[in-house]
């Protein structure tokens, strides 16, 4: 089926390890559950790399899509500013996140690293020993204090990923900010789909 989806390419600086990628993943559902203000099960992750061409590295990303056929529209809305000064919502929902992690019950036990009120509810057992509250907040403080560096660029292949160090945002030309890029396979819980791809790097 087709649908749409939203594909970041990680800095692996910061989101390079299991226990980082996990509180990421998981304080990202936290964010757009708070920024739609309900159910968002439909907006599923997953994650997948490609060869870097003449380089033995690999670009690694993060995919969000929609499992909805054809979308709901729940993606496009965060990639698409309201007005020419606006903030792109995917930023309000890291900034929810941010707020929802470091306001739970939790936060101050010196003894808890999180809970089933905050990023345990988002993750599966198996990854909760890597799902960690002041790693989560440290990642979304990150992104949070790059939003205003943002830099739009005509594709995702312009980032080098050795550095990744300035946050860039790709859009096709004459297009809204995070519009969608391509179409291309992508496996989803062992089902081979056509997804809308917009794209957008973290770093």
């Amino acid at each position: 089926f087709s649908s749409e989806a939203l594909r970041m390419l990680l800095p692996m600086a910061d989101l390079g390890t299991n226990r980082q990628l996990n509180s990421f993943m998981a304080a990202l559902q936290i964010g757009l559950r708070a920024r739609f203000g309900g159910d968002v099960t439909h907006l599923q992750t997953t994650l997948y790399s490609e060869p870097e061409a003449e380089s033995s590295l690999r670009r690694q990303y993060l995919v969000v899509f929609d499992a909805v056929p054809g979308g709901t529209g729940y993606l496009k809305q965060l990639v698409t500013p309201t007005d020419d000064s606006a903030r792109l919502p995917l930023f309000d929902a890291f900034q929810l996140a941010l707020e929802r992690i470091e306001g739970c019950e939790c936060w101050n036990d010196e003894e808890r690293d999180g809970c089933y009120s905050c990023l345990y509810g988002y993750r599966n057992a198996s990854d909760q020993g890597d799902t960690s509250a002041s790693t989560a907040s440290e990642v979304l403080r990150k992104l949070l204090a790059a939003e205003p560096n943002l830099t739009e660029i005509e594709t995702l292949s312009e980032v080098s990923i050795k550095g990744l160090m300035d946050s860039v945002l790709e859009a096709p030309e004459g297009g809204p900010v995070g519009g969608i890029d391509e179409q291309q396979p992508l496996s989803a819980h062992g089902a081979s789909s056509d997804v809308v791809m917009d794209s957008f790097c973290l770093g």
